[in-house]
């Protein structure tokens, strides 16, 4: 199940105590692991884990491209990651999640076509550091949940309402 949790966009981020606690939250929805982390000190990304496909460390979210540059979250599941492997000029794997296809299909084909190609059910959000962009998404059906505002300085998402 996973939950995330995220802020981008507010230039201070003086309240990583309250996101750690809103995360908490979540904690039922991925009782395997808990990790946040800040790519750059206007983003914050928490994300609870609920181990399925690889259950080692390699699938800890946030998830950061082997260059830092992107920082990913992801809730859901992709039927087709390992046709999407063989397709990327990626040869090095850290594990077997699909979240590390999604972050190397981002990293080589970008954003919206890795979302073309992806077979699923999925909420994801991903950071870029090179743009300074956030980009977000859900499956066509709207089968995994994503709660997303903007109070004038920061957008804030998340894969749980309460």
């Amino acid at each position: 199940m996973c939950g995330f949790l995220f802020e981008y966009g507010n230039t201070r981020l003086n309240h990583l105590d309250a996101l750690e606690n809103l995360l908490k939250l979540s904690n039922k929805r991925g009782p395997d692991s808990s990790f946040s982390c800040n790519p750059t000190p206007n983003t914050w990304f928490g994300f609870n884990r609920l181990a399925i496909q690889d259950l080692s460390e390699a699938g800890n979210q946030p998830m950061q491209s082997d260059d830092g540059q992107l920082t990913l979250v992801f809730n859901g599941e992709i039927y087709n990651h390992f046709e999407l492997r063989k397709k990327l000029s990626k040869t090095q794997w850290r594990g077997h999640s699909d979240t590390e296809t999604i972050l190397a299909a981002i990293q080589e084909w970008g954003f919206d076509k890795t979302i073309e190609s992806l077979d699923g059910m999925f909420a994801i959000a991903c950071y870029n550091k090179n743009e300074d962009s956030l980009s977000c998404a859900r499956d066509f059906a709207g089968i995994k949940p994503f709660f997303y505002g903007w109070d004038g300085k920061s957008f804030i998402g998340a894969s749980q309402y309460n």
